[in-house]
């Protein structure tokens, strides 16, 4: 279930040309190469994807019912914009599924998944350079779904992957604004692991805890420092 979770839909020998240009615009939306506040046309996108009109209007209205893209009547598409409440609003929920899932994984993560786990810890990025932070993107999201599956709870894995997802474009625009805490970010992840380890639900609930409320402070001072932020809106 994690593989598929992290695998980009549309990505099967079977995907349809909507699949794909689906893909393509969501893709270019949370790597913020379109970006939040951005208006497009269907023509654009047809260039942008080299896919046909059909497609990219088929995949128009998933990413309208996505939140990824609102309708402008007779001027096409904008780019959803990213506002400070929306910063809290998904942090808000990762504190109600993160701690959870720690605690609900504590003895039942086994010594393969601990092991993928601290591998997963030593991972970084740079911040300017996009190929890094998508990549640290895809193993930041990895760990935290391993350890959501490792406890049992299908829906609770699905929640999360949806939050996580939606953070991918927060971290766009936040990541690349400042200097990467490397060393911090991976000590958590470790506590996290050395927690589940030992078998120490508190303990493991309250490093996942305080997790999060690190990361949505670093988050919302490093998004803070932008002038359309401050505003109210990306």
């Amino acid at each position: 279930m994690l593989a598929a979770m992290l695998s980009a839909p549309g990505k099967a020998g079977g995907a349809s040309l909507a699949d794909r240009a689906y893909d393509a615009i969501k893709k270019a939306i949370i790597q913020c190469r379109l970006r939040p506040g951005a208006r497009v046309s269907e023509a654009q996108l047809t260039e942008m994807t080299n896919h046909g009109k059909a497609a990219v209007r088929a995949a128009l209205q998933r990413l309208s019912h996505d939140g990824l893209v609102v309708a402008v009547p007779r001027q096409g598409y904008m780019i959803s914009t990213v506002t400070a409440q929306d910063v809290v609003d998904l942090f808000d929920v990762r504190l109600l599924l993160e701690p959870a899932a720690a605690r609900l994984a504590t003895g039942r993560v086994d010594q393969q998944q601990l092991r993928e786990l601290d591998r997963l810890c030593h991972i970084g990025y740079h911040p300017d350079d996009p190929d890094s932070v998508e990549r640290f993107q895809r193993v930041n999201s990895e760990f935290h779904l391993l350890i959501a599956e490792a406890a049992g709870n299908p829906r609770l894995t699905r929640f999360l992957a949806t939050v996580l997802e939606e953070m991918h474009r927060l971290y766009y625009l936040g990541l690349t604004l400042a200097s990467p805490d490397d060393p911090v970010h991976e000590q958590g992840h470790r506590d996290l692991v050395e927690a589940l380890a030992s078998d120490d639900a508190d303990r493991a609930e309250q490093v996942a805890r305080d997790g999060v409320v690190e990361a949505k402070r670093n988050s919302v001072d490093a998004l803070l420092t932008l002038p359309s932020m401050r505003s109210a809106e990306l």
